[in-house]
């Protein structure tokens, strides 16, 4: 089967499967927490207020669960 044969979720659901079984899934995730935690130790080094701080934590790890 082709996958230009595939319709809808059918063709999603291949591709997602193609995209795991390379392995690029688990690659993404990877880059995902290491530039979040580059993020945070740049945020840390920020003098700003601890509640300033907190804010933009919650909203980085919100994106980060949002792409999973």
């Amino acid at each position: 089967m082709l996958a230009s044969d595939l319709r809808g979720e059918e063709k999603v659901a291949y591709f997602k499967g193609r995209f795991r079984d390379a392995g690029a899934d688990s690659a993404i995730r990877e880059k995902m927490e290491f530039y979040y935690q580059e993020a945070m130790d740049h945020l840390n080094a920020c003098e700003i207020q601890e509640e300033q701080r907190s804010f933009f934590e919650e909203f980085a790890r919100s994106l980060i669960e949002r792409a999973h």
